[in-house]
């Protein structure tokens, strides 16, 4: 199982084979979302040291959160367009993993501006 967690205690909780395809996704959408490339390096670095990623280091500054927010978006918008969702459960059940760790971001983004 693989872990994002927040300081307020929120939590992404998948398994191994749900955060490979996140993180396969995110690559692919790195030189095409700006400013997302350093944050994906800082989430495979972390990962391949731990099971858990905590927010506050591969997204330390809020700009950060929002770029990480906006590759989210965009994530969804590719898989909610491609022909493979949601044909099968295993590819309905990742959409919406990645549905919750989109709002988790968005979320997180809403309340730092309103600090």
């Amino acid at each position: 199982m693989r872990t994002v967690q927040w300081k307020d205690g929120s939590k992404w909780v998948v398994d191994e084979r749900t955060f490979q395809k996140v993180t396969e996704q995110l690559l692919q959408v790195r030189e095409v979302v700006w400013g997302l490339e350093a944050i994906v390096k800082r989430w495979i670095a972390r990962a391949e040291e731990r099971p858990w990623l905590d927010v506050d280091e591969i997204t330390p500054s809020e700009e950060d959160r929002a770029i990480m927010t906006a590759a989210l978006h965009r994530l969804l918008e590719d898989s909610e367009q491609s022909e493979t969702i949601p044909t099968s459960n295993e590819n309905w059940d990742y959409l919406q993993k990645l549905k919750q760790l989109h709002e988790l971001f968005m979320t997180d983004v809403t309340y730092q501006k309103g600090e």
